[in-house]
């Protein structure tokens, strides 16, 4: 997955390929899924990636929250929730937009 981020202070929980040409990549972090989310649409701005929607957020309770991009014909997608203290962050790049885009499925 060259020239995608990690998410911050994560751990990779690995990668594996998907439908349409796709590869997926698992990770997780103590940082809250908003904050993962919002490190994503600075990151990837600054990489070239056009944010083409976000959102969710999370809490003390836990929470959810996810990005989708583009970069020329590139499409990603970035899932990220879990409970309080724990998220689980889902990264799925394609080489174009594919007719079905969940991430993590």
């Amino acid at each position: 997955m060259n020239g995608v981020p990690t998410p911050p202070d994560s751990k990779s929980l690995g990668t594996q390929p998907i439908s349409s040409g796709g590869q997926l990549a698992r990770y997780s972090t103590s940082t809250n899924p908003g904050r993962v989310i919002a490190s994503y649409t600075q990151v990837l701005s600054d990489a070239g990636w056009t944010v083409t929607g976000s959102g969710g957020s999370g809490s003390s309770y836990g929470g959810g929250a996810g990005l989708q991009a583009t970069n020329g014909p590139k499409y990603l997608s970035v899932n990220a929730g879990g409970p309080a203290g724990m998220t689980f962050v889902s990264v799925c790049v394609w080489p174009s937009k594919p007719s079905h885009a969940n991430c993590g499925d």
